[in-house]
């Protein structure tokens, strides 16, 4: 738009688009807005990984505990985020954003440098993002939440026990968590060589429900029967 001292000034439909863009770029990086977004992520993943698409030979009934329970709480996290304290946040955003970074790096990284990328690891790898996103926002949050009020020695005395306490709470509670729904979700990619130290056939045999299951049998000697699935 040209003024009467020659001068070209923007319209105002370009002004208030500029705004309106940077007002949502601004919108969509607040904690209030980007956590639950973030935890949605997650939780599409749940529910791609444990009941869209299980592992072949199970279904989605084999997988209600362990993925309704991290849904359940994935979606009471953002329901009450926005009242809760500072540091009950940043517990919540570090924790919950370290769940999705294992069941995304767990499975989608695993399965894409052995075999590819296929099925539900394109949903890990957004899990994956969201909880790199979540750890970023509690520690920011806790950085700007800290205390500097009280006496220095006590401050960073506190810091340190609730460091320690965190890590001890982490090692004992949090991994074996964690651990458990890898070792429930992620099975081998592939099947190394057999090196049985005996002489062995290769067997396969179809189940029920349409599944080919391949193996290694070893006459016996004996009589007995073992079978080894590890």
């Amino acid at each position: 738009m040209t003024v009467a001292d020659g001068s070209v000034r923007p319209s105002g439909r370009s002004v208030r688009r500029g705004v309106g863009l940077g007002q949502l770029a601004r919108t969509c990086t607040r904690e209030s807005v980007l956590v639950p977004v973030a935890l949605a992520l997650i939780a599409v993943h749940i529910v791609d990984d444990n009941f869209l698409q299980p592992q072949p030979g199970m279904s989605a009934g084999d997988h209600l505990v362990s993925g309704l329970v991290p849904l359940a709480v994935l979606l009471l996290s953002a329901s009450v985020y926005g009242r809760l304290r500072a540091g009950s946040r940043a517990a919540i955003a570090i924790f919950l954003g370290a769940f999705g970074i294992v069941v995304g790096a767990s499975e989608a990284v695993y399965y894409s440098l052995k075999v590819g990328p296929s099925g539900d690891d394109y949903t890990g790898f957004v899990a994956l993002g969201a909880g790199l996103a979540l750890v970023c926002v509690g520690a920011a949050t806790l950085w700007k939440s800290r205390r500097r009020d009280d006496n220095p020695w006590w401050r960073y005395l506190r810091r340190l026990l609730l460091t320690a306490g965190a890590v001890l709470a982490g090692w004992i509670l949090v991994l074996p968590f964690f651990l458990s729904y890898g070792f429930t979700h992620v099975t081998r990619a592939a099947v190394p060589a057999a090196r049985l130290g005996a002489p062995y056939e290769q067997v396969s045999f179809t189940t029920s429900d349409g599944l080919t299951l391949e193996g290694w049998y070893v006459p016996s000697w004996n009589r007995a029967l073992v079978i080894a699935f590890p």
